[in-house]
C-alpha cells in the first residue's frame, strides 16, 4: 500500500474498516439464526433466512462492480455501511418477524457486498507495484481478526444464557455499524486506474466472493 505517514494512516483506516465489517456480519448473521429460534420458525425457513444473505451478492455482484469503477471505492464504502447499519435498525425494529429477518439479512448481505468489493479495490489500487501479496496478506488477517471477533463479541454482549439476548446484541450492532460509517469517510481516495482494467479487478473480485457466500448458505 502507500507509503509515507499519510499512506501509514490511510492502511490503519482500511484495515480497521475491513475487520469491522465482519464483526459486524459475524455478530448479525448467528444472532439471526438465534432470533428464529426464539420465534420457533419452522426448520424449512431457517435454510431461507440463511440464503437471504447470499441473495444480494448474487444479483449485485456486477453492477457493484460497475459502481465501483463509476463513484469510487470510498463512496461504495460509504454506501455499504449505511446499508450495514439499516440492517441493524432492521433487525432490532422488524426482526421479531419472519418477513422482517428476511428483509434484514438481505440488507446485511447487500451492505456486506458493498464493504469488501470497495475494501478488495482499494488495496488493488493503492498499493505500490510489487507490493499486492503483501497488502491482500494484511487485508486478509484483519478481514479474519473480524470474523474471530464477531462470535465472541455475542457472548459479551448477548449474556451467558443458552440463547443470548438478541434485542441487546442487535442494539449494540447499531453503535459499530454507525462506526463503520465513520471509517468509511475515512478512507482514502485511490488513484484513478483504467476504467477498464479496474472494472475487470472488482467484478472478478465480486464474483469470487458471491461464490464464496453462496457456498456459506446454511444458517451460522
Amino acid at each position: 500500500m502507500a507509503e509515507g505517514g499519510r499512506g501509514r494512516r490511510a492502511t490503519a483506516v482500511l484495515l480497521a474498516h475491513a475487520a469491522a465489517t465482519q464483526v459486524i456480519t459475524f455478530v448479525l448473521r448467528p444472532t439471526m439464526s438465534y432470533r428464529a429460534i426464539e420465534l420457533d420458525v419452522p426448520a424449512a425457513l431457517l435454510g431461507l433466512l440463511g440464503a437471504s444473505f447470499a441473495i444480494a451478492p448474487l444479483l449485485l455482484a456486477l453492477p457493484a462492480g460497475h459502481a465501483a469503477d463509476r463513484y469510487g471505492e470510498r463512496r461504495l464504502a460509504v454506501a455499504g455501511a449505511f446499508l450495514l447499519t439499516a440492517a441493524s435498525v432492521a433487525f432490532l425494529a422488524i426482526g421479531h418477524t419472519v418477513p422482517g429477518l428476511l428483509a434484514a439479512g438481505v440488507l446485511l448481505g447487500t451492505g456486506h457486498l458493498g464493504c469488501v468489493i470497495a475494501q478488495q479495490a482499494l488495496v488493488a489500487n493503492t498499493t505500490r507495484r510489487g507490493g499486492h501479496d503483501t497488502a491482500f496478506g494484511h487485508y486478509t488477517f484483519a478481514a479474519s481478526l473480524g470474523q474471530a471477533a464477531g462470535p465472541v463479541l455475542i457472548a459479551v454482549f448477548g449474556g451467558e444464557r443458552a440463547i443470548p439476548d438478541t434485542e441487546r446484541i442487535f442494539a449494540w450492532s447499531c453503535g459499530l455499524a454507525a462506526l463503520l460509517v465513520v471509517l468509511s469517510a475515512l478512507l482514502a481516495r485511490s488513484p484513478r486506474a483504467g476504467a477498464g482494467d479496474r472494472e475487470a479487478l472488482v467484478t472478478a473480485l465480486g464474483l469470487a466472493w458471491a461464490s464464496a457466500a453462496a457456498r456459506r448458505l446454511p444458517v451460522e
